[in-house]
């Protein structure tokens, strides 16, 4: 069989470097290049890794690539993305959350759908390992009538500053880049609420506080001296969202203030009749508790844990490699691991979209019929 051929659109979010680094890993693909329209960004990433450089999308296309991965800035997306499947790409991988604005998310996912495209949106939380507890624990009913769960999640202190928190043409900063990652979850996890309330904000001008994670753009070092105050990002500096079902309430909460690292701190409560589950993505760490046994967990409380990754790497390396082997897989017509499909993606748009309106209307917001 011959290698897929696999190109970037876009390289300008940096989970452009753990996926290039593991797809030249594969023995089954070779990536043909890439293109990206910042011709500065362009010449610094040709540098760095080695991927051939194309002066044009065009050009990159006429290679006919099988897989074309999109990781540019929000607003790019769209574009590249459709660019790709005119010119016949079999699969895309699209950076999340897909879009600059929620309609344009839905205009790209009727395209895609139109076309046959297999499309994964690149939410690589969705294949972490406590996330997948979650999904087992759920679709085998082993927690009883569930009636609440919450979700939290955020940013690192000066992360919310950030170039890819502070997209003008994006409806909003942590709540839409961060919190679209938890919202993934859910919608995997329970489907759509009927209706969302939410509070989405700036906060008042805080103290001045030392960052050690905020990155200057794509290619620096974190900086261990760069100074950040609550209340001055370009967007909001906290979010919180009640979705309502029908049978059950979940909470979503995030703050670009979290004074640990990337999703140290992240957190999903899952709470029902026969038992409770304490999940924490990353690194991947789940706590199990029933009152009788279910499914291959017995009575008592279990403790999974993801093993550690080698020093100095990625905590959700294993999530990223999981993600691309299964857009693979189904690029080659196999089942695939459980994808984040194109539905997933417009249904955290719609639970997006619903957030910013409740929040501005102070009141609820229905989801949109699309």
């Amino acid at each position: 069989m011959s290698k897929l051929s696999i190109a970037f659109l876009g390289v300008g979010h940096p989970h452009v470097f753990p996926r290039v680094r593991l797809l030249r890993e594969m023995p089954d693909v070779a990536i043909s290049g890439f293109f990206e329209p910042d011709p500065g960004i362009a010449s610094q990433f040709a540098q760095r890794t080695r991927v051939p450089h194309f002066g044009t999308a065009d050009a990159l296309l006429d290679t006919k690539p099988d897989v074309v991965i999109v990781n540019g800035l929000d607003p790019q997306v769209p574009g590249l993305a459709e660019q790709a499947a005119r010119a016949g790409a079999r699969g895309l991988l699209l950076e999340k959350p897909g879009a600059a604005s929620p309609e344009r998310f839905y205009e790209l996912a009727r395209e895609l759908t139109r076309r046959g495209v297999t499309v994964e949106v690149g939410y690589e939380l969705h294949y972490a390992d406590a996330t997948a507890v979650c999904r087992e624990v759920i679709a085998g009913d082993m927690l009883g009538d569930i009636t609440m769960a919450r979700f939290h999640g955020g940013c690192p202190v000066g992360a919310g500053a950030e170039l890819w928190q502070s997209i003008p043409e994006d409806p909003g900063g942590l709540v839409f880049t961060e919190g679209s990652h938890l919202l993934e979850i859910v919608v995997d996890l329970f489907g759509t609420p009927s209706r969302v309330g939410a509070s989405v904000r700036r906060l008042p001008a805080g103290r001045p506080v030392p960052s050690v994670v905020y990155k200057a753009d794509l290619f620096a070092a974190p900086s261990t001296d760069y100074e950040v105050t609550v209340g001055t990002l370009r967007h909001e500096d906290v979010g919180a969202a009640l979705l309502e079902y029908p049978d059950k309430i979940v909470t979503v909460d995030l703050t670009a203030w979290e004074p640990t690292n990337w999703c140290t701190d992240w957190a999903i409560d899952i709470y029902g009749t026969n038992g409770v589950l304490h999940a924490v993505p990353a690194p991947s760490e789940a706590r199990l508790t029933l009152r009788a046994a279910a499914g291959r967990f017995p009575a008592g409380t279990t403790v999974l844990r993801a093993p550690a990754p080698p020093p100095g790497e990625s905590t959700l390396i294993d999530a990223y490699r999981r993600q691309l082997l299964s857009l693979l897989g189904r690029v080659n017509g196999a089942a695939g691991e459980h994808g984040c499909d194109l539905p997933i993606g417009v249904g955290v748009m719609r639970i997006m979209q619903a957030m910013y309106e409740a929040s501005e209307d102070r009141r609820w917001a229905e989801l949109r019929e699309l």
